[in-house]
């Protein structure tokens, strides 16, 4: 067993590997891959609408309002990625075990309760406004061979993300005090 003196501190680095089709990858490629798919998006219409509910006076809802809603093939559990339309800005990344209601937390609906970037979206739906944009954003999934290790992949991802000082990641939401 380790001891620690008062005022010390002890540092752990640690090394995520990812593969692809059994290569491989660094996290920066794999951002590469996502960033280069073809991405479905969901579609705010010609104005940015958002919706409160209140019960008993109190925040219950928050939901903005789109045209389309999301594909069919998201995957049950794994990453998620939420791009601006043009794919310039990786705005959000995520885990979930179940994609389908988590992005639907954080670009279409969510209760009042629930840790959610649906305010982060509206700001930057209203800026898009501002500036002429469409008003949409992409989305895309990636699946974890092991579901455990999401927070893992995830975690990678994020402190490239916020460590890179690359202009793709300057407009993104995550951030990490753990």
């Amino acid at each position: 067993m380790a001891k620690v003196n008062n005022g010390s501190k002890i540092m752990i680095d640690c090394y995520v590997q990812l593969t692809l089709d059994s290569a491989q990858i660094k996290v920066s490629d794999l951002i590469d891959l996502v960033s280069n798919m073809e991405m479905p998006y969901i579609d705010y219409g010609d104005s940015v609408k958002m919706s409160y509910t209140h019960m008993n006076g109190v925040l219950s809802n928050r939901e903005l309002h789109t045209v389309n809603n999301f594909v069919d093939e998201i995957d049950k559990s794994g990453i998620y990625f939420i791009f601006s339309y043009e794919k310039d800005k990786l705005l959000y990344v995520g885990k979930s075990k179940n994609i389908r209601t988590r992005l639907g937390n954080h670009l279409i609906k969510c209760n009042a309760q629930t840790y959610s970037h649906i305010e982060d979206v509206y700001s930057h739906l209203l800026a898009r406004k501002g500036e002429n944009k469409p008003l949409k954003i992409c989305y895309c999934t990636i699946g974890v061979s092991e579901p455990k290790k999401n927070s893992t992949v995830e975690g990678a991802i994020i402190d490239y993300v916020l460590n890179s000082g690359e202009v793709l990641f300057d407009c993104c939401w995550n951030i990490r005090e753990d």
